[in-house]
């Protein structure tokens, strides 16, 4: 389900098999309901897990489909009954969540709220203050606890609001999403735990059954707590003493140099490659992005402020080239940034050595119409680029000494810069350094995959 004609179509599909479902059992209907179903001990009673599995399969929405395979079950129960079958759900609901069904709607309810005020910009709205505000790495942690406090009403709430409220401020004082989620989850329940006025404290009182007696026993239990004590203990020292050890060092290594590993993993289910290709798909190149702006300094613009377009549906590939298989089916080429404003130079050489400047484009669609369809970003090779934003003129420029796998990514990069210059080492053989001090360069990067950057010997032309 790559593209979104792709996801109605699948959506379109399970309303269909849904239908034709529920249209079965009431085809089936004896009238009356009985309290044996008229599928009992037959095949038919395969049905919805059968329905669901598909439906699994077909839209990728697990909890989607497990509903609406309740929902058959409930009909093939009820002998095809609309009216019994809906009075059977509910009843089974609230019969297997006995107490929980408070906290289930409440955790709807709370999920519904932190996913409006991240659509209503309020979460980014709070980071880019924070960002401007919040100059330390140290700073950002303690505003992490003392947040992670204030919100200890109930440890889901917090968990969830506190999480993508500091994400973008500690993100931007290059700290490990592995961090970020320990300060969260390791102060919400403590906290919590220890509040008169919480969820935990309204919890604890009910299994007393007297309110009166039952908070005062949670009042006078607080100073027993001895694991919530001591691991908003252990926060305050680890932040004070910037202390890391195991496998958290790692994480917040990797996000000192610039993380792309952290939000490339937390992805790791969604297509960030293709299939039938070396390179990194343009979701990839966005998460990829993140992590990169972060370690360049600036907060990385959210994915849902873009519409992706589908530019091909049938890419094949160097990997598909080289293996031999040809039953896969291709993939898909996305595009996300606009390209308004934008304008892309190659810089060439003629026959006789002359300077040779070629227009191309940032999105050059004419290559969709060939086998290398990755060259429709910046047109494919060329040993120098520059790509310049109308709408941002008085930004920084940024020099990325690169291969092809920044060719995807430089769309993203666009709106924090004013010129972004690309130097490709196979084909360029001049001063790096030259061409920095000539050009105004504010911020370089060397992007390469894997491969290319251990075996690419041209990368010895950085220090010429």
């Amino acid at each position: 389900m790559n593209s979104p004609r792709m996801k109605r179509f699948g959506q379109f599909l399970l309303v269909i098999f849904a239908l034709v479902c529920v249209l079965m059992t009431a085809a089936f209907a004896e009238g009356d309901v009985e309290h044996t179903s008229f599928v009992w001990g037959t095949v038919a009673s395969l049905l919805p897990p059968v329905a669901a599995i598909v439906l699994a399969l077909i839209t990728k929405e697990v909890y989607s489909s497990l509903f609406l395979g309740i929902i058959v079950g409930c009909f093939l129960y009820t002998n095809g009954s609309p009216i019994d079958a809906f009075q059977d759900f509910v009843s089974r609901l609230t019969s297997n969540a006995g107490g929980n069904m408070g906290i289930l709607m409440f955790l709807v309810i709370l999920g519904t709220m932190v996913a409006l005020m991240i659509r209503a910009g309020g979460s980014k709205a709070y980071g880019d203050w924070a960002v401007s505000h919040i100059k330390t790495k140290s700073g950002a942690l303690w505003s992490t606890f003392i947040l992670a406090i204030v919100l200890g009403v109930d440890d889901y709430f917090n968990n969830l609001t506190t999480g993508n409220v500091m994400r973008p401020v500690t993100d931007g004082h290059h700290i490990s999403r592995a961090k970020l989620s320990y300060m969260c989850d390791a102060t919400a329940a403590p906290v919590c735990i220890m509040m008169p006025v919480s969820s935990w404290a309204a919890a604890v009182t009910g299994i007393i059954g007297n309110e009166e007696v039952g908070f005062q026993i949670f009042l006078k239990a607080i100073p027993y707590n001895y694991y919530a004590i001591l691991t908003l203990v252990f926060i305050v020292v680890m932040t004070c003493l910037n202390i890391d050890y195991g496998p958290m060092r790692k994480h917040e290594n990797n996000a000192a140099k610039g993380d792309l590993y952290t939000p490339l993993w937390e992805h790791k289910g969604e297509d960030i490659f293709y299939r039938t290709d070396h390179h990194w798909t343009s979701l990839g190149a966005y998460y990829g992005y993140t992590g990169l702006a972060t370690a360049l300094g600036y907060t990385p613009v959210p994915l849902n402020d873009y519409t992706e377009t589908v530019r091909s549906t049938a890419f094949y590939g160097t990997v598909f080239s080289s293996s031999g298989v040809r039953w896969v089916r291709p993939d898909t080429i996305s595009t996300y940034v606009p390209d308004d404003g934008i304008t892309v130079a190659s810089h060439t050489y003629d026959n006789k050595g002359n300077p040779v400047e070629e227009p191309r484009q940032l999105y050059d669609t004419s290559f969709l119409s060939v086998k290398d369809k990755y060259s429709m970003f910046l047109g494919g090779n060329q040993p120098l680029g520059v790509v310049k934003n109308a709408n941002n003129p008085d930004g920084p420029r940024l020099l990325i000494i690169r291969d092809s796998y920044a060719d995807s990514l430089v769309p993203f990069l666009t709106p924090h810069f004013s010129e972004i210059h690309l130097l490709d080492l196979r084909y360029y053989k001049l001063s790096i350094a030259d061409y920095i001090a000539q050009n105004g360069i504010d911020q370089a990067l060397v992007l390469y995959s894997v491969p290319n950057f251990v075996t690419d010997s041209n990368l010895l032309w950085i220090a010429k």
